[in-house]
């Protein structure tokens, strides 16, 4: 029985001994945050997304080789050195510069979002042609800074790109889809998209596997935490 015990504290170690490997990754020009970077520990195949704040946790052993993934970034390779369990390690990554082959474009009709935006742009082209004033005196620079009708506008035109953003994302992370990989409806289906909202930059460059993936990845999460939640109330 003692040799037992022994052999199965043995293959056991590892997974005693694992340690949580903690991070941030931000942009490396902007120093922003950045969300849903692929961050993946392939000695264990595990992997997981960063969140609004750019945090991630990580199992991960010391010589463990974690890779760092996002659409229009270029590619990280880290290695986890010892003594660090506990401390959250910051890194910047840059964005990938690739050349474009040459492309021709030919007529199309485009889908319905584009053609929707591309009426949305020609209705209001006026509005959105208008520029802060950065030449001529300051007194004009003054004026339209405080003119009412310039705020108003400007705040359209703030409005209106967030509205963009918006309509495009929907259009990727739709409700059908969300329905489809997680088995959602109703009220659940809505608490969790609105829960776990899609960043526009990852909903602009992920294809649509690695869409599927971070749905799938988040759906565990919202699960785990509705579990935790409900435990918690049984237990007052």
């Amino acid at each position: 029985m003692k040799y037992l015990l022994a052999i199965l504290l043995l293959l056991n170690s590892s997974e005693v001994f694992c340690q949580i490997w903690r991070g941030a990754i931000s942009d490396n020009e902007t120093k922003q945050p950045l969300q849903a970077v692929t961050v993946t520990n392939t000695n264990k195949n595990i992997f997981v997304f960063t969140d609004a704040e750019g945090h991630f946790n990580i199992e991960a052993n010391p010589g463990d080789k974690i890779t760092f993934y996002c659409p229009g970034y270029k590619n990280e390779t880290h290695i986890v050195l010892p003594g660090i369990d506990g401390i959250r390690l910051h890194f910047a990554m840059k964005l990938s510069s690739q050349e474009l082959k040459e492309v021709i474009f030919k007529k199309s009709y485009g889908t319905t979002y584009q053609n929707d935006s591309a009426e949305r742009a020609s209705t209001y082209s006026r509005a959105l042609a208008r520029q802060h004033s950065n030449i001529g005196s300051p007194v004009s620079m003054l004026a339209d800074k405080l003119s009412r009708k310039s705020k108003n506008l400007f705040h359209f035109q703030k409005m209106y790109d967030k509205m963009e953003d918006e309509k495009y994302t929907d259009t990727k992370y739709s409700p059908e889809l969300v329905k489809e990989l997680t088995k959602l409806g109703g009220d659940t289906l809505a608490a969790f998209m609105n829960k776990f909202p899609i960043p526009y930059d990852y909903a602009r460059s992920a294809t649509d596997l690695e869409l599927k993936m971070w749905i799938r990845y988040n759906y565990k999460q919202f699960l785990f935490q509705t579990d935790s939640l409900r435990k918690l109330q049984l237990m007052h």
